[in-house]
C-alpha cells in the first residue's frame, strides 16, 4: 500500500477514535504511536496499517524462500536475477522493476530492524549449493563472505558463483 494511502488510513482511525467530523476536530489525546501499541505495552492495540503493510511484505519474503517451484517466484528470478533461484537480498538493488517488486525489496532498506529479525529466524538449506550465492549469501551462519572479506571479492573472477 502506497504510503500517502496508509497515512489517510491511519487518520481515518484516528478520526473515528477521537470522534472527529469533517465540522469540527477534536483534540487528539493520546498520540497515535501510543495508541497503536498492543495492549501489554500500554496502548489500545490498535493496528497501524503502516505495520500490517511492512508485516504483509515480510511474508512475500517468506513465500519467496519457500516456495521454490511457484509460478510467480520463478517469474520474478527470471526478470530480476541473473541466476535463477538466488536468495533475493543478494541481488542488490534491483533498479528497473515494478512497483510491487521495488516495495517488497526496499523493505530492507526502509526497516534494517524486520530483515536482521527476518534472517536471524531463518536458515538456508545449503542442499547441492546451486541456489546458494557463494560470496553474496550468509551460508556459513554468520555475515556473508563479501562482507568479510570485500578485498578477496574484489579480486575474484566469478562474483556471482554458486556453492555449487
Amino acid at each position: 500500500m502506497p504510503k500517502g494511502e496508509i497515512k489517510e488510513v491511519d487518520k481515518i482511525q484516528a478520526s473515528f477514535l477521537w470522534g472527529d467530523t469533517e465540522v469540527k476536530r477534536k483534540v487528539h489525546l493520546v498520540n497515535w504511536k501510543v495508541v497503536s501499541m498492543s495492549k501489554n505495552q500500554g496502548g489500545l492495540g490498535v493496528r497501524s496499517f503502516g505495520q500490517v503493510n511492512e508485516c504483509l511484505l515480510a511474508k512475500w519474503w517468506w513465500r519467496f524462500c519457500n516456495e521454490k517451484q511457484a509460478l510467480w517466484r520463478r517469474l520474478i528470478c527470471c526478470k530480476y536475477s541473473s541466476r535463477s533461484g538466488s536468495w533475493f537480498h543478494s541481488q542488490g538493488t534491483i533498479t528497473n522493476c515494478s512497483w510491487i517488486w521495488k516495495d517488497i525489496m526496499g523493505l530492507a532498506a526502509d526497516n534494517p530492524t524486520l530483515l536482521n529479525f527476518f534472517l536471524a529466524n531463518s536458515e538456508l538449506v545449503v542442499g547441492n549449493g546451486a541456489n546458494i550465492s557463494f560470496w553474496k549469501d550468509g551460508w556459513l551462519r554468520c555475515d556473508c563472505l563479501q562482507s568479510l572479506f570485500p578485498r578477496l571479492f574484489c579480486l575474484s573472477s566469478d562474483k556471482d558463483g554458486s556453492l555449487k
